[in-house]
């Protein structure tokens, strides 16, 4: 095992060491065990990097003590699961992507279909539902702006189900105020109190919220387009191409894959 310099205020992730694979799996089949959560398919630098820093703040002297605090500590493997998910997002994060997505994607399917058809989008790692509700706002302005009576459905999933019971409830803070333009805050949001907003349920309820393992589940069908931005970058090479194949079969032919600016694909 490895001994930690006990600096976790210093740390630099990228300067950690890698931790024992043998190690890792001790971990992992933990999280398994007491959380359902699996990280296998996760590159080991990735996992490798979180396990170090949290050896780091909780000042265990080596992996195996810290793998003892697992064993007994629910919180610490709250903690450790949560900061595996990377659950990071905002709304409408990176705008230009979203500008290009609009210009691009999202128009074109809406100009090429006409009255009582469906248009079916997919949100995969969708964390806490910021950008489920970016991308449906987006389409529902520019299907009031085209005119057309267009069935939409739209699902976004992801593996954690804290999340998604977050994302279910469209409740966030009053910080959101800066990321959204008025109008889509007044059109699309209501004020419980002077911090927190939440999603009316005319948004709400254009969107399919559910738990799913985006590389072991079976994968929706007949996609117009599907986004995946800054997932594959922490998967295994091995498990991006499962991915990718799963997409490939749930897209359209003339479908749309909305990538992140990271993914090393």
């Amino acid at each position: 095992y490895l001994s930690f310099p006990l600096d976790a205020d210093n740390f630099d992730a990228s300067h950690s060491l890698p931790i024992d694979s043998r190690k890792i799996e001790q971990i992992a089949q933990i999280l398994v065990r007491h959380d359902k959560l699996d990280f296998s398919q996760y590159k080991k630098t990735t996992v490798s990097r979180r396990i170090h820093r949290r050896c780091l703040i909780v000042r265990c002297a080596n992996v195996d003590e810290y793998i003892k605090l697992l064993e007994t500590s629910k919180d610490e493997r709250d903690i450790l699961g949560n900061e595996l998910l990377i659950n990071v997002t905002r709304f409408f994060r990176d705008p230009t992507a979203w500008t290009y997505l609009e210009s691009m994607a999202i128009a074109p399917l809406i100009e090429n279909n006409t009255s009582g058809e469906e248009l079916r989008f997919w949100i995969t790692a969708c964390s806490t539902g910021e950008e489920a509700y970016s991308l449906t706002i987006l389409i529902l302005e520019k299907i009031n702006k085209s005119g057309k009576d267009l069935d939409l459905k739209v699902f976004a999933t992801d593996v954690d189900e804290e999340a998604i019971k977050t994302a279910r409830r469209g409740v966030y803070p009053a910080s959101i105020m800066s990321e959204l333009p008025d109008s889509y805050l007044n059109k699309y949001f209501t004020s419980l109190d002077e911090n927190y907003y939440k999603v009316m349920t005319h948004l709400r309820d254009r969107i399919s919220f559910a738990t799913q393992n985006v590389y072991a589940d079976p994968p929706f069908s007949k996609m117009d387009l599907i986004s995946c931005r800054n997932l594959l970058i922490y998967l295994r090479r091995s498990v991006q191409k499962r991915v990718l194949k799963s997409f490939y079969f749930a897209l359209n032919l003339e479908g749309y894959l909305f990538l992140g600016s990271s993914e090393s694909i």
